[in-house]
C-alpha cells in the first residue's frame, strides 16, 4: 500500500479513507472484500492513481508491492506503508481451450520448479521480502 499519509500504517489506518485501485486488479477484488471500511476509487492504471494520491484526490493506493517500491522510490513523499500478501487472490495461466498437452506440460513444469526449489529461488529474487505461500514450497 502507498500512502503519503503517516497515520496511514496497517490496514485499519484505511477507515473512512480513500483507497485507490486500478479496475479488473486482484487488488480490486482483494481491496472490495478485506478494506470495506474505506471509500475505494477505481483507476484505469497505475500512474493515474499515483497521480490522484501525489494531488491528494486519494489518501492510499493498494497496488503490487514492486511497484509499489518503484513508485516510493520515484516519488519521495510516498512510502509502502505496509506490504499485504494477497495469497487468497485467484492467479493464473491462460490455456487455450483444447490444448491439452501444453496445459499438461505448463502443469508438470510448474509441480517440478515447485519441488526443486527454482520457484522458491525465482520468488526470492523477484519479490524480495514478500513471503511465499506455504502451498508453492516444496513438499516433504
Amino acid at each position: 500500500m502507498l500512502t503519503a499519509d503517516a497515520g496511514i500504517t496497517d490496514a485499519d489506518g484505511l477507515k473512512g479513507k480513500r483507497l485507490g485501485v486500478v479496475q479488473g486488479t486482484l487488488q480490486e477484488i482483494y481491496a472490495e472484500k478485506n478494506f470495506t471500511g474505506a471509500d475505494l476509487v477505481k483507476f484505469p492504471d497505475n500512474n493515474s492513481a499515483v497521480s490522484a494520491l501525489n494531488n491528494g484526490t486519494v489518501d492510499a493506493h493498494f497496488l503490487d508491492y514492486e511497484a509499489a517500491k518503484d513508485y516510493s522510490a520515484r516519488y519521495p513523499k510516498l512510502k509502502v506503508a505496509v506490504n499485504i500478501p494477497s495469497f487468497d487472490a485467484p492467479a493464473g495461466f491462460v490455456v487455450r481451450k483444447g490444448n491439452d498437452a501444453l496445459r499438461e506440460a505448463l502443469n508438470k513444469a510448474l509441480q517440478a520448479a515447485m519441488q526443486d526449489g527454482t520457484w522458491k529461488t525465482l520468488h526470492e529474487k523477484w519479490f524480495p521480502g514478500t513471503p511465499m505461500p506455504d502451498s508453492y514450497l516444496p513438499k516433504q
